[in-house]
């Protein structure tokens, strides 16, 4: 189950909160499940503490197994967050579907097409948990959607990539990776 954490002290619009995926880093996943919740406790207060000094006024944090959701705005979170020792990596999620095959192409076609156009581009897709559908699935189909708009497909070195991540019944759209740094919090 899903805890938030909330900070609001100050009038920020909640339109100006993003939802920020936030990777943990690799050395978290080989700990016992005692020491990981500890050292999860641990990163979580540090997120916190780093939005809170890079002032942002507004933010949740949502932990699931893996990752952490936070929104806030990007502007001033994707840098406090690339700096958080046990972070791997973030990216800001431009879109949040159903986890359904044909809701993800929807969705992936029309926030991507003006990203691929005229560009070489490939599909990355990750699945967690049970789906009528595989990440390849959803790789050839979003592929195929956005094809007729781009130069091409290009696996190996695309300039374009388009992400798509499905968890918990949700299906998160990005294009951007940020790396952070790493390591144990």
């Amino acid at each position: 189950m899903a805890t938030y954490l909330r900070a609001m002290t100050g009038a920020q619009s909640p339109h100006d909160e993003t939802l920020i995926l936030v990777r943990l880093g690799a050395e978290l996943a080989i700990k016992s499940r005692r020491t990981r919740s500890t050292f999860l406790r641990r990163l979580e207060s540090n997120v916190r503490d780093a939005l809170v000094s890079a002032g942002v006024q507004r933010f949740e944090i949502e932990p699931v197994w893996g990752r952490l959701f936070v929104h806030a705005p990007p502007a001033l979170a994707v840098p406090a967050l690339s700096r958080v020792f046990g972070l791997s990596s973030l990216s800001v999620v431009d879109a949040v579907v159903p986890a359904d095959l044909a809701s993800i192409v929807r969705e992936g076609a029309a926030r991507f097409e003006p990203s691929v156009r005229g560009r070489w581009f490939a599909v990355r897709a990750r699945r967690v948990g049970t789906h009528a559908f595989s990440s390849k699935d959803i790789e050839n189909e979003l592929g195929s959607a956005l094809l007729p708009h781009a130069a091409g497909v290009r696996l190996d070195d695309p300039e374009v990539s388009v992400h798509v991540e499905v968890r918990d019944g949700r299906a998160f759209l990005f294009t951007g990776r940020v790396d952070a740094s790493g390591g144990l919090p």
